[in-house]
């Protein structure tokens, strides 16, 4: 099913992305009463909705409402990615936590840092039941487990979209839900605990309705960044040295990476197709001059810079697209960046704007 990578396609292609449109979403936002107006806005995150027919886009507000008053919040924009300029809706939320957005399966909701945000009548409400301070770095986490319901990650509590509590998972001592792809009926739980001078580190990929693991399930394997690729049935992470490391989810076997994509890192994933959208970021350097001459030196504890985003099929390791990404000028990070779920699209974010890509066939 997987079959090895020949050195043609280890190639990795120049940006080869067809822009469709270019929108200065920013613009589109209308500050309720009280919320002070902003000239320049910037996206913390996006999202294609499950049929790629909308985009989801969260911009936080922060600033004085009057005197020394402070109001702090959120502005959800869903854009029709046919009309974009026409139509927009708007929904403002009192959470300052806009990152960490996922649509419901069915597109009628979504879920933004543990906030539920219902599509229909614009309610929202707490899954995670934290302050807005510390939601986004809390280690509860709120997901689709289906069209009506989300989980949360630490106790398994299983919430409607009123966030009232209607059943629980029932998860084993030290073990937590770490990703759902609703779409599949899969869910993953890891375990992480440390002995003597060892980390024990152990996944397991469960199916949502029997609660039994799939064939090949559990591994024991430390790693990091685990996400879950649904359209190409994968778990992917990367292990001790930064390589990038894929098992299948039916039968846990190993799924080759292309050498060129060994040292990155997986961003997203389409549900409908084996593309990924994988990142390499390298250590932070700073110029050091000596005469006319300026190295670029490591600085250690300095942040990461995204040096390079690409496109890839993970089933024939074939590259998509590669192209090194903008930074924005205003906050000195680089551009946001989503793939559509059928992996045909992809659109980028930066200094108010939007801008819509078609990918290779």
């Amino acid at each position: 099913m997987f079959p090895g990578h020949s050195d043609a396609k280890e190639q990795s292609p120049s940006d080869n992305r067809l822009l469709v449109w270019t929108i200065q979403v920013a613009r589109h936002v209308k500050e309720p009463h009280g919320w002070t107006e902003y000239e320049h806005r910037e996206i913390d995150d996006l999202a294609f909705s499950p049929d790629d027919q909308r985009l989801a886009v969260t911009i936080t507000h922060n600033g004085p409402s009057s005197g020394k008053n402070m109001h702090s919040g959120m502005h959800v924009l869903v854009v029709d990615l046919r009309s974009p300029e026409t139509n927009v809706q708007q929904f403002d939320l009192s959470d300052t936590c806009a990152r960490g957005l996922a649509w419901s399966p069915t597109g009628n909701g979504l879920v933004v840092c543990g906030t539920v945000l219902r599509l229909a009548d614009g309610a929202s409400c707490d899954a995670t039941a934290l302050p807005p301070i510390v939601r986004e770095d809390s280690q509860q986490k709120a997901f689709w487990l289906d069209c009506e319901h989300v989980i949360l990650s630490h106790d398994g509590e299983i919430l409607d979209t009123a966030c009232r509590h209607v059943d629980k998972w029932r998860l084993e001592p030290a073990w937590q839900i770490g990703a759902v792809a609703a779409s599949k009926g899969w869910v993953l739980l890891e375990h992480t605990e440390k002995r003597h001078e060892d980390w024990l580190c152990e996944y397991s990929i469960v199916d949502r309705a029997s609660h039994r693991a799939l064939s090949g399930w559990p591994i024991q394997r430390c790693g990091a960044r685990m996400m879950l690729a649904a359209g190409a049935e994968a778990l992917c992470f990367n292990v001790e040295g930064g390589r990038l490391h894929c098992r299948a989810i039916n039968g846990g076997k190993d799924i080759p990476v292309p050498k060129q994509a060994r040292n990155y890192v997986m961003s997203q994933a389409a549900t409908s197709s084996a593309r990924v959208l994988i990142e390499k970021w390298e250590e932070y350097r700073i110029p050091w001059w000596e005469g006319v001459l300026i190295w670029w030196l490591p600085y250690p504890g300095g942040p990461p810079a995204l040096h390079q985003r690409a496109v890839l099929d993970l089933h024939s390791g074939s590259w998509i697209s590669s192209w090194k990404p903008r930074t924005q000028a205003s906050m000195d990070h680089p551009y946001h960046c989503a793939l559509s779920m059928s992996g045909e699209f992809l659109i980028e974010s930066g200094d108010g704007a939007l801008e819509l890509y078609r990918l290779p066939r």
